[in-house]
């Protein structure tokens, strides 16, 4: 992960995550969901607030959907550091929120590719760039409508 400069606009780029093998959370958890689809291993993303992570679940298809038992979580920022359901807890208790069960469980492509979107929103209003802003804003406004 990126911890030095962890809201640049840069990590979110598959791009450069690619060329500099470091990325934020969301990107490395798509570049390494897709490298574990490609080889044939049920890996999700799940969507937890302020982090996102991967799943691995038990006797899933990717053919067949995101159906089966999660059995651990991989955290490709930390350099694919493998937690529970518990170490979930934790971490939303330190976040003093309540546990939803969106927490724990996969999130659609669609709503990885929002969330890349409000990074990228979040970085360039941070940075002052208004102009870009407005054109993912547009671009948020069409993946809503899908």
């Amino acid at each position: 992960g990126n911890t030095q400069h962890y809201h640049a606009p840069q990590n979110s780029y598959i791009n450069v995550a690619l060329e500099t093998k470091k990325g934020n959370p969301l990107m490395l958890s798509i570049l390494y969901m897709e490298v574990a689809n490609a080889a044939g291993v049920p890996v999700y993303g799940v969507n937890l607030p302020e982090h996102f992570v991967l799943c691995y679940k038990e006797n899933a298809d990717l053919s067949e959907g995101i159906k089966g038992n999660i059995l651990f979580y991989i955290n490709p920022f930390s350099k694919g550091d493998i937690f529970n359901h518990k170490e979930i807890d934790q971490f939303l208790q330190q976040l003093k929120l309540d546990p939803d069960p969106s927490y724990y469980a996969p999130c659609s492509n669609i709503s990885m590719i929002q969330r890349l979107i409000r990074n990228l929103m979040n970085s360039y209003h941070k940075l002052g760039f208004m102009d870009k802003v407005k054109e993912l804003e547009e671009l948020m406004a069409a993946t809503e409508t899908r």
